[in-house]
């Protein structure tokens, strides 16, 4: 029997007893009060099911989005109110949770009881006292994911290429690792490249609240082949011998001249009264299922009479321009006495000495030439020159390091420069001044206050320089030691600020100013904790906002947007403390003028 029944039930005895008119009791004036902060562990409901709730307290705490088990949420705190003891029941339940999710345990309860199969939670007062309860709901997420259907499959013409594939239920997240390497987050599917030698790769996955599926497993090879004998690459021999070897396979597949052929597992073949001309002999190492999807490749060419044509001059082999025309000088030493020439696989008039090309289109270019003698015997390796026409420019980039616009609570900054093609040589500018800079990693440091702009621009190896070099702008704030202070702030020592120092204070209207030129927005940097006060700031005498520093946990170098000026404001920035005995913690002010 609860104290309030109890006091009803005595005090209407004893107006019976005396034959007088039922006793009516007032609430004391020191009533019991219990004060309910509920907690639930993981995706969960609770509910309360006996307790009349003071303030229009919700009688329910939903936390059933919460799919981690090993997170407690809390709900808004309740109140009940009685004249003697007061006393709040809760009920668990699943019914708004994923499927697999089972109620465990309470925790921090004052009394448990079961209704209906269901353990009930109670906490309460003491006898006109005051009490602070915080009961824990612990719910538990009951089915680990599932990975199946393990497959690893080689890449084609990609050598030590292979794409690994999988199916998964239940995970927010797959770990792999190969050969027992520490586990690392993956996707399905997950293209590695890997070293010759016997494989295997390993998939787990894990859910939301860190449950792990069981482990699975696939054994595989990645197979190369070294070939480390075989004949120059223009030789008088019609006899031809090649060594080769391998480290993971068994067995080996050659071929000469796309024709299959046998060859000896001990590595090693020999062809005899070849014909004149160029051949190609490739040969693969292979075990099993797995095999090396770039064979070894050898092209050479049995050639006795004919003579060798040259190409020099031009653009150099593999090279890029942006020159539209090119001059060369062709050569047969020996006894060539005309010169057949191609140029992108069209005939091109052409004969000994120089060859000029005008008006070459955009793109790759090939050139051939091929001296024939006097008996008819004909370059059997034509000369060949490749290059590129290139007129388009490259378009540079900027990326890692500080966002464009932001606020940055650092005196440094990294960025990595890079361009749409290779071999760029960068030009770069930091707020105007000239700096060495090249593709990839750039590091700042020593940076002031204020607003900064890197400014780099890419030329390629064809000489066309991008027109529009690529920007990045972001701003430094003013720390809390150059600000201009009233009497109550501390100026002190703090490694996870910004500038390692923060103005700290829990005196109601201390303030702190910097006065600012052509700013376009303002933000404050600011520490927050649990117990953290408010701040109003002004621009001038005009109040801009009204600021809470008031966060779940104890943060540091947390900027703060205030507002964006609708023109460049210059004047005197003011924050000024709203709160007293709340601690308050400024580690600067940041006025982008960009």
């Amino acid at each position: 029997m609860s104290p309030r029944a109890l006091l009803q039930i005595t005090g209407g005895v004893l107006a019976a007893g005396l034959g007088l008119f039922p006793l009516t009791f007032a609430a004391p004036a020191h009533a019991g009060q219990v004060n309910v902060t509920i907690g639930i562990q993981g995706s969960g409901f609770v509910r309360v099911v006996e307790g009349s709730l003071e303030d229009g307290g919700s009688e329910t705490c939903d936390q059933s989005q919460n799919l981690d088990h090993r997170v407690v949420l809390t709900c808004d705190r309740v109140r009940n109110e009685e004249p003697f003891e007061a006393w709040v029941w809760l009920r668990p339940s699943v019914a708004y949770s994923p499927p697999y999710w089972d109620f465990v345990e309470w925790q921090g309860c004052d009394q448990l009881r079961e209704r209906s199969g269901v353990k009930e939670c109670g906490v309460g007062s003491t006898a006109f006292g005051t009490s602070g309860k915080f009961p824990v709901a612990v719910f538990r997420d009951t089915k680990a994911p599932v990975v199946s259907n393990l497959q690893v499959a080689q890449v084609p013409l990609s050598q030590g290429g292979f794409r690994i594939t999988w199916s998964h239920e239940g995970a927010t997240r797959n770990e792999c690792r190969i050969d027992s390497a520490p586990w690392a987050t993956c996707t399905t599917p997950t293209d590695v490249v890997l070293p010759e030698g016997s494989r295997n790769i390993e998939v787990r996955a894990e859910d939301a609240s860190g449950n792990l599926s069981e482990v699975r497993r696939v054994d595989f090879r990645s197979v190369d082949t070294n070939l480390y004998g075989k004949p120059r690459e223009l030789v008088n021999s019609r006899t031809a011998q090649f060594w080769f070897s391998t480290l993971a396979g068994n067995a080996y597949d050659c071929a000469l001249d796309g024709v299959d052929v046998a060859c000896t597992n001990e590595g090693n073949v020999r062809f005899d009264n070849l014909g004149e001309g160029t051949h190609v002999f490739t040969v693969g190492a292979r075990y099993g299922a797995w095999y090396d999807p770039v064979p070894a490749r050898w092209a050479w060419s049995i050639d006795t009479t004919a003579p060798d044509t040259t190409i020099d001059g031009g653009p150099a082999e593999g090279s890029r321009t942006n020159a539209t025309g090119a001059g060369f000088f062709l050569t047969t030493p020996g006894s060539a006495v005309s010169i057949a020439c191609t140029l992108d696989g069209a005939p091109l008039t052409c004969r000994h000495g120089a060859l000029a090309l005008r008006d070459l289109p955009p793109g790759d270019h090939v050139l051939t030439a091929a001296g024939t003698d006097a008996a008819g015997n004909t370059d059997a390796s034509p000369a060949v020159r490749r290059w590129s026409v290139d007129l388009a420019a490259p378009d540079t980039t900027i990326t890692g390091g500080p966002a464009h616009g932001s606020i940055a609570p650092s005196t440094k900054a990294a960025f990595t420069l890079g361009a749409s093609e290779p071999g760029v040589r960068l030009t770069c500018a930091v707020d105007g001044t000239t700096r060495p800079c090249g593709p990839g990693a750039l590091s700042l440091s020593g940076l002031v206050p204020g607003t900064h702009e890197l400014r780099a621009q890419a030329s390629d190896a064809a000489g066309n320089t991008d027109p529009t070099a690529a920007v990045r702008t972001w701003t430094v704030p003013v720390p809390a030691r150059s600000l201009v202070r009233s009497t109550g702030w501390s100026l002190a020592a703090l490694p996870s600020a910004y500038d390692g120092r923060a103005l700290t204070t829990t005196r109601r209207n201390a303030s702190a100013s910097y006065s600012v030129r052509g700013a376009r927005r303002l933000a404050l940097v600011v520490g927050g904790g649990t117990t953290h006060g408010t701040v109003r700031v002004y621009a001038g005498s005009r109040l801009l906002k009204t600021i809470s520093l008031r966060t779940s946990r104890t943060v540091s170098k947390r900027v703060v947007p205030v507002t964006t000026f609708s023109a460049a404001w210059t004047g005197k920035v003011r924050v000024v403390v709203a709160t007293s005995g709340r601690t308050v913690r400024l580690e600067g002010i940041a006025a982008p003028t960009r």
